[in-house]
């Protein structure tokens, strides 16, 4: 999925060109500095990752994916009159991006498991038959 999201990234870039949008690198910056600050905060785990920081990640990925594929539909919408947008690139990019958030909703379920554990009763029941709380 790494080398998706860079073609991504990469496919953005060159749509920018075509469309006259410039590219702010300080963003990409300012980006990366707050994922780096984002792991000083206080949880008792400073020098580990915390238990629910695989969970908070992709979370944060799930988010940016389904931006990025809101993206890629308004400017399909646009592509029908804007010659300098390729709508079949744009479809493809589309499908990828709602299979990329298909896959980190079911990498999200596996990883919540593990993290706040396999007890399969819903909230407010135990696992014991007609329990309540």
């Amino acid at each position: 999925m790494a080398r998706e999201v860079e073609e991504d990234r990469d496919a953005l870039v060159r749509t920018m060109n075509r469309l006259g949008v410039r590219v702010r690198h300080y963003r990409t910056w300012l980006g990366v500095a707050g994922e780096r600050i984002g792991r000083l905060k206080p949880n008792g785990t400073l020098l580990h990752r915390a238990p629910l920081s695989d969970l908070i990640e992709l979370e944060a990925m799930r988010s940016g994916v389904e931006g990025k594929a809101a993206l890629w539909q308004a400017l399909r919408a646009v592509a029908v009159r804007d010659p300098r947008l390729d709508p079949a690139e744009l479809d493809r990019l589309a499908r990828r991006a709602i299979d990329q958030a298909r896959t980190l909703k079911e990498w999200y379920g596996t990883v919540s498991t593990e993290v706040l554990g396999t007890d399969s009763a819903p909230v407010g029941r135990s696992a014991g038959r007609g329990s309540r709380l």
